[in-house]
């Protein structure tokens, strides 16, 4: 009678010495996993924030420009140009395209640009009460000139008293956006002549 041959299986889990060494690797591996992802996220971070920066104050300043060229009389008969600073300007312009002509304020509130908007009543007034705003770009540049202003010749312009002789602004702002813990700021400079005013003074 043949002997059957018999099979034997071992069931062989890890060792002390196995699971150290997993141990060891995973605690090389992850310092390193982990640096890498943190600075794919700050990277990330610094693009997008600089990003949002950059759209937000090009958009600032291609407002102001729209409303500088397009100044115009006011609907009471003002000059187009009502003040001048070095911080705020204000102008008649018809900024929302509805056929009227709105008293426009840009200037610093605190860190934030903004802008104001006063739309004319009935009798071609313009209520200060009625004043509406909108934040457009958030800066901390708060020392920097934002506007200035020159003459038809071109003439730098440094006294408030002589608006009536802008005919062309130029507009610096310096944006600072923050994603996360990163902050960008973006500095972007343009400049608009009146359309409408063809005299000089």
């Amino acid at each position: 009678m043949s002997a059957v041959p018999q099979t034997h299986t071992s069931a062989h889990g890890y060792t002390m010495m196995e699971m150290l060494v997993v141990i060891a690797i995973i605690s090389i591996i992850m310092p390193v996993l982990f640096s890498s992802i943190q600075s794919l996220y700050t990277t990330h971070a610094k693009t997008l924030s600089r990003a949002l920066a950059v759209i937000e104050t090009t958009k600032g300043v291609q407002e102001v420009v729209r409303d500088v060229r397009a100044a115009v009389y006011s609907e009471n008969g003002a000059v187009p140009i009502v003040a001048i600073a070095t911080s705020s300007l204000t102008l008649y312009s018809d900024t929302d395209y509805d056929g009227d002509v709105e008293r426009i304020r840009y200037f610093l509130n605190g860190t934030t640009f903004t802008k104001g908007v006063i739309e004319p009543t009935a009798t071609s007034s313009y209520p200060t009460n009625t004043e509406t705003f909108l934040d457009i770009v958030h800066t901390t540049a708060t020392s920097t000139p934002l506007f200035r202003y020159f003459t038809a010749s071109s003439t730098e312009i440094v006294s408030p008293s002589q608006a009536i002789q802008v005919r062309r602004v130029e507009v610096q702002l310096v944006g600072s956006t923050r994603f996360g813990l990163q902050t960008s700021e973006v500095a972007l400079r343009s400049s608009a002549s009146i359309r409408n005013l063809k005299d000089t003074y």
